[in-house]
């Protein structure tokens, strides 16, 4: 799953982005609010295109990383999405980072089961 959220930027495509750039690869996921979980990991695309577009215009606020599990929860103004490692460390060649954040400048912040939280700098 990607989320896109802070000032809107386009590329060279012409492709819509979120000044943060959020992807969640080796983690399952929940996107919760104090009332309700709103849409999971598992649920079918149909499901996420119903429950997530009420989201838009939530604005991000702050990010707790469990440094021991790596279970992160990323909290926005009216819900949160909590992310949770599917590995407890790589695979033998693979490399199974749980989500990657690319920020403003281009650098990526990875959550990464052997290394932990991990700043790449690179270009998007």
């Amino acid at each position: 799953m990607t989320v896109e959220f802070g000032d809107r930027t386009v590329d060279s495509d012409g492709f819509v982005h979120g000044a943060w750039h959020l992807w969640i690869v080796m983690a399952a996921w929940r996107w919760e609010t104090d009332d309700q979980v709103l849409a999971g990991s598992e649920n079918d695309r149909t499901e996420l295109k119903t429950a997530l577009p009420g989201l838009n215009g939530d604005a991000f606020q702050r990010v707790h990383v469990d440094a021991v599990s790596l279970e992160t929860v990323f909290e926005f103004t009216r819900s949160r999405l909590v992310t949770l490692p599917i590995y407890s460390r790589n695979q033998a060649d693979l490399s199974l980072e749980s989500w990657m954040l690319w920020t403003p400048d281009g650098s990526v912040i990875v959550a990464d089961p052997d290394q932990g939280i991990v700043l790449r700098e690179q270009a998007r």
